[in-house]
Protein backbone atom coordinates (compact mmCIF):
# COMPACT_ATOMS: atom_id res chain seq x y z
CA UNK A 1 0.00 0.00 0.00
CA UNK A 2 1.02 3.63 -0.63
CA UNK A 3 1.11 5.96 2.15
CA UNK A 4 -0.55 9.32 2.38
CA UNK A 5 3.11 10.42 2.24
CA UNK A 6 4.26 8.68 -0.46
CA UNK A 7 0.73 10.16 -2.25
CA UNK A 8 1.73 13.31 -1.66
CA UNK A 9 5.02 13.31 -2.19
CA UNK A 10 3.96 11.76 -6.01
CA UNK A 11 1.20 14.51 -6.88
CA UNK A 12 3.96 17.17 -6.21
CA UNK A 13 6.49 15.20 -8.37
CA UNK A 14 3.59 15.37 -11.11
CA UNK A 15 3.03 18.65 -10.89
CA UNK A 16 6.41 19.59 -11.04
CA UNK A 17 7.29 17.68 -14.23
CA UNK A 18 3.87 18.86 -15.74
CA UNK A 19 5.02 22.38 -15.34
CA UNK A 20 8.16 21.53 -16.83
CA UNK A 21 6.85 19.85 -19.49
CA UNK A 22 4.17 22.81 -20.47
CA UNK A 23 5.56 25.05 -23.14
CA UNK A 24 4.09 28.11 -24.33
CA UNK A 25 3.77 29.78 -28.08
CA UNK A 26 5.29 32.91 -28.37
CA UNK A 27 2.62 36.01 -28.24
CA UNK A 28 2.10 38.30 -31.61
CA UNK A 29 3.92 40.78 -29.56
CA UNK A 30 6.97 39.04 -28.83
CA UNK A 31 7.20 38.10 -32.84
CA UNK A 32 6.19 41.40 -33.81
CA UNK A 33 9.60 42.70 -31.98
CA UNK A 34 11.68 39.25 -33.47
CA UNK A 35 10.22 40.46 -37.01
CA UNK A 36 10.72 43.73 -36.89
CA UNK A 37 14.42 43.20 -35.73
CA UNK A 38 15.02 40.63 -38.59
CA UNK A 39 13.55 43.29 -41.34
CA UNK A 40 16.40 45.90 -40.16
CA UNK A 41 19.06 43.53 -40.49
CA UNK A 42 17.85 41.34 -43.46
CA UNK A 43 21.51 41.24 -44.83
CA UNK A 44 22.38 39.85 -41.70
CA UNK A 45 19.77 38.00 -40.30
CA UNK A 46 22.34 36.70 -37.10
CA UNK A 47 22.09 39.05 -33.80
CA UNK A 48 24.72 38.92 -31.76
CA UNK A 49 24.56 36.81 -28.25
CA UNK A 50 24.05 40.60 -26.89
CA UNK A 51 21.33 40.81 -29.05
CA UNK A 52 19.73 37.83 -29.02
CA UNK A 53 20.25 38.12 -24.64
CA UNK A 54 18.29 41.47 -24.94
CA UNK A 55 15.39 40.30 -27.59
CA UNK A 56 14.92 37.37 -25.16
CA UNK A 57 13.98 40.31 -21.56
CA UNK A 58 12.28 41.80 -24.18
CA UNK A 59 9.79 39.19 -25.32
CA UNK A 60 10.33 37.55 -22.30
CA UNK A 61 11.13 34.49 -24.16
CA UNK A 62 14.02 32.35 -23.38
CA UNK A 63 17.47 32.75 -24.97
CA UNK A 64 17.34 29.43 -26.52
CA UNK A 65 13.39 29.97 -28.00
CA UNK A 66 15.10 32.91 -29.11
CA UNK A 67 17.78 31.57 -30.93
CA UNK A 68 14.83 29.00 -32.59
CA UNK A 69 13.29 31.53 -33.64
CA UNK A 70 15.87 33.06 -35.95
CA UNK A 71 17.01 30.12 -37.11
CA UNK A 72 13.56 28.77 -38.17
CA UNK A 73 12.88 32.52 -39.81
CA UNK A 74 15.96 32.36 -41.87
CA UNK A 75 15.13 29.09 -42.81
CA UNK A 76 12.18 29.78 -44.12
CA UNK A 77 13.10 33.32 -45.89
CA UNK A 78 15.47 30.63 -47.55
CA UNK A 79 12.92 28.44 -48.48
CA UNK A 80 10.77 31.41 -49.90
CA UNK A 81 14.49 32.45 -51.86
CA UNK A 82 13.97 35.74 -50.04
CA UNK A 83 17.59 35.05 -48.91
CA UNK A 84 19.61 38.63 -48.93
CA UNK A 85 22.53 37.67 -47.04
CA UNK A 86 25.05 35.03 -47.92
CA UNK A 87 25.23 32.03 -45.12
CA UNK A 88 27.84 31.73 -42.87
CA UNK A 89 29.15 28.02 -41.38
CA UNK A 90 27.78 27.40 -37.58
CA UNK A 91 29.98 28.71 -34.85
CA UNK A 92 30.58 27.80 -31.32
CA UNK A 93 31.03 30.96 -28.49
CA UNK A 94 34.32 30.92 -29.66
CA UNK A 95 34.00 31.49 -33.10
CA UNK A 96 34.95 28.22 -33.49
CA UNK A 97 33.73 25.76 -36.91
CA UNK A 98 30.94 23.70 -35.78
CA UNK A 99 29.33 22.94 -39.30
CA UNK A 100 32.11 22.76 -41.93
CA UNK A 101 32.10 22.95 -45.67
CA UNK A 102 33.40 19.60 -46.65
CA UNK A 103 34.15 21.15 -49.96
CA UNK A 104 36.43 23.86 -48.72
CA UNK A 105 38.05 20.98 -45.76
CA UNK A 106 39.04 18.63 -48.84
CA UNK A 107 40.84 21.40 -50.77
CA UNK A 108 42.38 22.45 -47.63
CA UNK A 109 43.66 18.78 -47.34
CA UNK A 110 44.40 19.19 -51.07
CA UNK A 111 46.55 22.23 -50.55
CA UNK A 112 48.49 20.69 -47.58
CA UNK A 113 49.34 17.68 -49.48
CA UNK A 114 50.72 19.52 -52.68
CA UNK A 115 52.57 22.23 -50.36
CA UNK A 116 53.96 18.97 -48.66
CA UNK A 117 54.64 17.24 -51.60
CA UNK A 118 56.74 19.79 -52.72
CA UNK A 119 58.60 20.23 -49.34
CA UNK A 120 59.75 16.82 -49.78
CA UNK A 121 60.97 17.10 -53.34
CA UNK A 122 62.97 19.96 -52.21
CA UNK A 123 64.63 17.95 -49.35
CA UNK A 124 65.84 16.06 -51.58
CA UNK A 125 68.45 17.68 -52.79
CA UNK A 126 69.82 18.49 -49.33
CA UNK A 127 72.53 16.27 -47.63
CA UNK A 128 73.14 16.26 -44.36
CA UNK A 129 76.24 15.08 -42.45
CA UNK A 130 75.80 14.00 -38.99
CA UNK A 131 79.06 12.73 -38.02
CA UNK A 132 80.81 15.80 -38.33
CA UNK A 133 82.48 15.00 -42.20
CA UNK A 134 84.43 11.93 -40.46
Amino acid sequence: MISSLQQECQAISDNFFSALAQRKNATREATSTLKAWLQEHIKNPYPTKGEKIMLAIITKMTLTQVSTWFANARRRLKKENKMTWSPRNRSDEDGNKLDSDEDEDEDKKDEEKKDGEKKDKDDDDIDINIDGGK
